[in-house]
């Protein structure tokens, strides 16, 4: 990943990074309430090395002292200097718990070694490394006894300066610990976020709905809050609007599929409910008749119609009457005069919708309506629930399938596409819907989509992309 696919996947799910950091902020701030605070006291120890005064003699005993200290480093959180400091100050304490708050250090080439003790008592802590200071000198000056009596020992171990009572806790701040706890949130949020994305199946770019179709993207369009106080945008809205603008951008490049052999009877499709299917053919059949083009749409989602509840038109009779031989298209088409065009109403639901979609009347009806009009628009119930769309799909010239933004994953519209392979049926397209109006793939990015990209080829279907026309 590039450091843009890291920056656009952060302000995706800012969500998680802001959650991340609030828990790290809000833990931090519990954790610096909670603690006790803690003091540290420090004790400076100096080695030296008892030798005669020559030059020759003070080089060695330095080299002595310096191969001591780190000896000695080790020996001051030792168990038994421990065990003697207990028992020199009556602690209730274990020696493995008071060595694990006596720590000692000392720099490279040095022979003085610093202790410091931690603990909750400012006069506990001082006196504890007092006497560490005590029994170390003690302990060296047994290990370091010469052999021969009354000689000199030969390394010392003096105390330079005694610990003093601290003042001041030496235990994080508050101002330190919340920044701890803001760099740990970031940086949970932030790998919380790569993760969510690497699970994330959900089509949410063209890149992705292309290479899972297969199919050149007909069209963009815009989330918009207010779509369902006024779904037919083309009609109802300011016709230079964004959302307007997307529905004439997807007529023109449906005329251009397959300019050999142009599409007539389209079935307009997709994987699931709710991805804006009925609302993108209302839209883009007022778009096709705006131009002129002898149009009918046709309500064949049998099970949930919806088409005749936006134009306001009547739905008791219509194309189920027809199957069954009870009316002629004649006695059942409506015009909808807001947009010019004709629409034939699903009528009653029948109990066998697959059936009457894939009979025999369907497909003479289908072939008549070809010699009607220039385009007919078939509006069916998506294809993974039922296999209404399926069965309808072979006697149409292809596809259009919508896929919602961040909903739809790939693993769904890629079914889809299968569903509709089994019976022949060619993806004309596709229509990528609800896509937001900003953010990171934002549909800011597509406006200049249609002008900046030259002819896109899938198969034998051609997309001229870089016309445009005003409806």
């Amino acid at each position: 990943m590039t450091i843009q696919d890291y920056i656009r996947v952060v302000r995706e799910r800012w969500i998680i990074l802001v959650v991340a950091l609030a828990l790290g902020l809000a833990g931090a701030a519990a954790a610096w309430s909670l603690r006790p605070p803690e003091y540290t006291a420090r004790l400076s120890l100096y080695v030296s090395a008892q030798a005669a005064d020559t030059p020759n003699a003070a080089y060695q005993g330095s080299l002595l002292s310096q191969q001591r200290v780190s000896s000695y480093v080790d020996l001051v959180s030792s168990r038994r200097v421990s065990r003697e400091v207990i028992r020199d100050l009556g602690l209730a304490a274990t020696p493995q718990a008071l060595a694990s708050r006596i720590s000692a250090s000392t720099a490279p080439d040095s022979v003085l070694i610093d202790v410091a003790v931690v603990g909750g008592a400012p006069d506990e802590v001082a006196a504890i490394a007092n006497s560490v200071g005590q029994v170390l000198t003690g302990l060296v000056a047994e290990l370091e006894r010469p052999s021969t009596p009354g000689a000199p020992p030969p390394v010392q171990v003096r105390v330079v300066e005694p610990a003093e009572v601290p003042t001041t806790p030496s235990s994080t701040g508050l101002p330190v610990t919340l920044l701890l706890g803001l760099l740990v949130g970031l940086a949970a949020g932030v790998g919380l976020a790569l993760l969510r994305n690497a699970t994330d199946t959900s089509v949410k770019s063209l890149d992705q709905l292309r290479a899972t179709t297969g199919a050149p993207n007909l069209g963009v369009i815009a989330y918009d809050p207010d779509t369902p106080k006024r779904p037919l945008t083309v009609h109802d809205d300011d016709p230079h609007s964004p959302r307007a603008e997307a529905f004439r951008q997807l007529r023109t490049n449906l005329r251009f599929v397959d300019v050999d052999n142009p599409s007539k009877v389209i079935l307009v499709t997709s994987s699931l409910p709710a991805e804006g299917k009925t609302t993108s053919v209302c839209n883009l059949a007022i778009a096709v008749a705006a131009a002129g083009t002898r149009l009918l749409v046709v309500e064949a989602d049998l099970r949930r119609p919806g088409v005749v509840n936006l134009l306001g038109l009547d739905g008791a009779v219509g194309l189920t009457d027809i199957l069954a031989g009870r009316l002629r298209f004649e006695d059942v088409v409506q015009h909808w005069a807001g947009g010019g065009f004709d629409v034939l109403a699903s009528g009653a639901l029948p109990p066998n919708p697959s059936e009457l979609l894939g009979s025999r009347q369907m497909a003479d009806l289908l072939a008549a309506l070809r010699t009607r009009y220039d385009v007919v628009l078939v509006d069916t119930p998506p294809l993974l629930p039922v296999t209404d769309a399926a069965a309808v799909a072979p006697e149409t010239d292809g596809a259009i399938l919508a896929c919602r933004y961040n909903e739809t994953t790939r693993e769904q519209v890629g079914r889809a596409v299968e569903a509709l392979a089994a019976v022949s049926a060619p993806v004309l397209g596709t229509l990528f819907t609800m896509v937001p109006t900003s953010g990171a793939r934002g549909y800011a990015q597509y406006n200049t989509y249609y002008s900046s990209k030259g002819p896109v080829s899938t198969g034998g279907h051609v997309v001229r992309a870089g016309r445009h026309e005003s409806g």
